[in-house]
């Protein structure tokens, strides 16, 4: 993978390169090449005469070749020309001209589901053209004298077997989880040869293999060594052992659920989860020394990398998942041998796996209610670290760029502020925050004169605000602010390089509206909204920040388009009609960049206690171009008024939460949420009919 640009180095990337990426034609043609110059053979055939691969690799192979061929040929043939980019746009016309159903949301994931399936076919290929290479070479290795004793070695980086004793995995089928301890301990992967190897072996795995004493004391010894389990698993999935032992987890490979906010299919979201636990010694940031910290403490670390393991599992049963998961870990656990608390423990974590983002994210956590509550579920301080950890990897694993510096500190904030209360401080105060290092290197860049300003400033924003922001971004908004409250409207906007995008910040006088005003002029202006977070002070003014970007060429916005958004809001708080005006002129072209990219169920539900005097709205659709527009212009038409909203977007899904009042009041009655939920699903075009049973909080 290293030789390949890094854009072409993920199988699973959300619009593969059918040629250059990882799993495309040019593996393929590579592996061919290999074997071409060092055994002389010119095809797949050839490999199989010579029973260097068998029968059914020789079919699966020229079944992945075909289909990627196909959908190649399909894509020209689409397009009228020569492209490679398998774009969500031809996803969705490919799986439609292959007929795999009339249903959008079910026949793209079926279809990507086939695509990954044969990419990682093609993928494998590589390293069958490696054992054929390598093979002699490896027996020379171990026919030397001072090796011919030796039963595993490490050669080229791999974990190679000493292949003198043919039997040796069927005299002790236990054997075939040894070789991955062996993997873990020395942190590498097993050698073709071996996989192989292996791989002709799995049929020994049976129920006997499942529940003996000596295979659980192995996968235990793998799973407490939760920095280099990640490896040794993704082994194991690769030779069909961690299938074979965990059938579970093979009913789930290959399973795409794009409803959830997952790129990845099931089984390469759960090992990239397990992996992600390597990463944390060297992550940096002010996230990573905690996380290591709270890793360090477990007493049990097993427990962790098998709630990882599990904790998705049950979405072979649909996208509502989190208690069919329970129970399969329950079962998994069980039939392994472990004891009855460790069950529990396991079952516990993924049931409530989603639990700590959810409220996090979403919630209140200044609210002392949410944080009691979120503590008596919890109820231990050591399911407290595993959960952060649990949460750490599961959001690493979710698609790219998810998890960053500032959720982790929100989750961080909630971590901290449960165990206070787990572990018996929840009496001894906190840390003032507008007294921690961030807000000292406010007062530092804004000048030390200054302080008491700076101090007011945090204090009326909140605990959440200077987590989720930079002291530069802090000092930006600070100026943003003063000038508003002299000119009664003030934006500031710079470039954000590493996203691109821009981060906007937006300050004025609270009004009913005002959101709707905003996202409005957004929309207008040809401007895609990624990211937001509102903050309403006592005083009245508002400090809402926005990340967003150009939505026809998805980069950062010209000081013309900042200007033309200004020009259009200023019009917009004088004169509403007129932004109607123009929205709707906007549409014309916004035609296509309002069409989804992924398919996604729309979902509006309403939670009334997580805060003491608002309903939160919680919706989670498919992003589009203006739709944060409609979600706020139907709501303040409707009587709604906004206090909060946290708005993330991630690999073409929202989830948006919502604080809102009508007439200063909680949303009381249930005809009053049904009508809005009604009217938002309309706007969001999407069918009534959700989950049965959902819920956003656990």
């Amino acid at each position: 993978l290293e030789n390949l640009p890094l854009e072409f180095r993920d199988l699973f990337a959300l619009e593969p390169d059918v040629k250059e990426n990882a799993g495309g034609l040019r593996d393929y043609h590579s592996g061919l090449w290999m074997v071409q110059i060092s055994r002389r053979l010119q095809s797949l055939d050839d490999l199989l005469e010579l029973g260097l691969i068998d029968a059914s690799e020789h079919l699966q192979l020229l079944d992945a070749l075909d289909f990627i061929w196909r959908v190649r040929n399909e894509m020209h043939f689409s397009t009228g020309r020569c492209t490679d980019r398998l774009t969500f746009d031809l996803q969705k016309k490919i799986a439609a001209k292959f007929q795999y159903g009339e249903s959008e949301t079910q026949a793209v994931p079926r279809f990507m589901e086939d695509y990954y399936a044969a990419a990682a076919r093609l993928r494998e290929f590589l390293a069958i053209a490696a054992r054929v290479c390598d093979q002699p070479r490896i027996v020379d290795f171990f026919n030397h004298p001072e090796r011919k004793r030796v039963r595993f070695s490490v050669y080229h980086g791999m974990l190679c077997l000493n292949p003198s004793d043919e039997h040796w995995f069927d005299e002790k089928p236990t054997r075939l989880i040894e070789v991955f301890w062996e993997a873990a301990k020395r942190g590498v992967p097993v050698s073709p040869a071996l996989a192989r190897w292996i791989s002709q072996n799995v049929h020994l795995i049976n129920d006997t293999f499942r529940t003996s004493d000596v295979t659980r004391g192995y996968f235990t010894a793998i799973c407490n060594r939760p920095f280099q389990a990640g490896i040794a698993l993704r082994e194991m999935a690769r030779c069909g052992v961690l299938g074979a032992y965990i059938p579970e987890f093979e009913a789930a490979r290959g399973i795409i659920r794009y409803e959830d906010f997952h790129s990845y299919p099931v089984d390469e979201h759960t090992l990239r989860a397990v992996e992600a636990l390597a990463h944390i010694p060297r992550m940096g940031g002010e996230v990573s020394p905690l996380l290591y910290k709270a890793m360090e403490q477990l007493r049990s670390p097993h427990l962790l990398v098998l709630s990882v393991l599990l904790h998705d599992l049950g979405k072979v049963a649909g996208e509502v998942h989190a208690e069919e998961s329970a129970r399969i870990a329950r079962t998994v656990t069980e039939r392994m041998g472990y004891s009855s608390f460790e069950c529990e423990q396991v079952e516990f974590l993924v049931r409530h796996h989603m639990a700590m983002s959810n409220i996090a994210f979403y919630r209140d956590t200044d609210n002392l209610d949410v944080v009691n509550s979120f503590a008596e579920l919890i109820q231990t301080d050591d399911l407290l670290r595993m959960l952060l950890l649990l949460t750490y990897a599961d959001l690493s694993a979710v698609g790219p760029d998810v998890w960053n510096e500032w959720k982790g500190a929100l989750l961080l904030k909630l971590y901290l502020k449960t165990m206070r209360i787990l572990t018996g401080r929840a009496d001894v105060a906190l840390e003032e925050f507008w007294t921690l290092p961030r807000a000292r290197e406010v007062i530092h860049l804004v000048g030390e004169d200054r302080e008491k300003e700076v101090t007011q400033y945090l204090r009326d924003m909140g605990e959440r605000y200077l987590i989720g922001f930079s002291p530069e971004q802090v000092v930006r908004h600070m100026e943003c602010l003063r000038e508003a409250m002299q000119t009664g409207l003030a934006v500031r906007c710079v470039a954000n390089p590493a996203l691109g995008a821009s981060d906007i910040c937006v300050c004025t006088r609270d009004r009913h509206g005002l959101f709707a005003l905003i996202t409005g002029s957004f929309a207008a202006n040809l401007i895609n909204v990624r990211n937001a977070a509102l903050f309403t002070r006592t005083d009245g003014w508002v400090v809402d920040c926005f990340t967003v970007d150009n939505a026809v060429q998805r980069r950062p916005l010209t000081p013309g388009e900042i200007q033309s958004f200004i020009s259009t809001l200023n019009e917009a708080l004088r004169d509403e009609s007129a932004l109607r005006e123009k929205v709707m002129r906007s549409r014309t072209r916004l035609f296509a960049l309002q069409q989804s990219t992924v398919p996604v169920r729309s979902i509006v539900t309403f939670d009334d206690s997580a805060s003491d005097s608002e309903t939160v709205i919680d919706i989670v659709t498919a992003d589009r171009t203006g739709l944060l527009y409609d979600i706020t212009s139907t709501l303040s038409d409707m009587g709604v008024d906004f206090s909060a909203a946290h708005i993330r977007t991630d690999v073409g899904r929202v989830r948006d939460a919502f604080y809102v009042t009508m007439n200063g009041r909680k949303l009381e009655t249930p005809k009053i949420k049904e009508w809005l939920r009604d009217r938002l699903l309309t706007v969001l075009g999407a069918s009534q009919q959700q989950p049965e049973n959902w819920r956003i909080i656990p």
